[in-house]
């Protein structure tokens, strides 16, 4: 018989799991990725290879055949895989942009930073200096 506590355990470490920001971002990501999927492959076959198979000779696409290997049905997969390679690739372009500009933002906060630091010190200094100056 399987424990009870053993049983909560177990439900417990899966809610943590799948309650992990990465893990729910991913599982968005997934969603959306697929339902993008349908839109391209919609965009594409009922879009792109018609009015390609209407220049190549007004046969459908599905029926783009040579002794007997459908080329056509190949071809819209390919176009399929270029275009969302291509959204992917933008995507991440994207983010690796919006990465770079958050750390050269983190960079210049630093170097302000070090730049207070170092105009304190200054003063500092001249403070120290006159004092030095009056007293003597």
């Amino acid at each position: 018989m399987i424990k009870v506590k053993g049983i909560k355990r177990v439900f417990q470490e899966f809610k943590d799991f799948a309650m992990r920001g990465n893990m729910i971002d991913m599982a968005v990501g997934i969603v959306m990725g697929a339902a993008f999927s349908t839109m391209v492959k919609s965009i594409v076959e009922n879009t792109i290879i018609p009015a390609i198979t209407y220049y190549i000779g007004g046969a459908s696409y599905e029926d783009l055949a040579y002794h007997g290997i459908k080329y056509g049905l190949a071809l819209t997969d390919i176009i399929n895989f270029f275009i969302l390679a291509l959204v992917v690739f933008l995507v991440i372009k994207a983010m690796n942009a919006v990465a770079g500009l958050k750390q050269n933002e983190q960079a210049m906060e630093k170097e302000e930073v070090k730049d207070m630091e170092m105009e304190v010190e200054l003063l500092k200094e001249i403070r120290d200096l006159l004092k030095e100056d009056r007293a003597s």
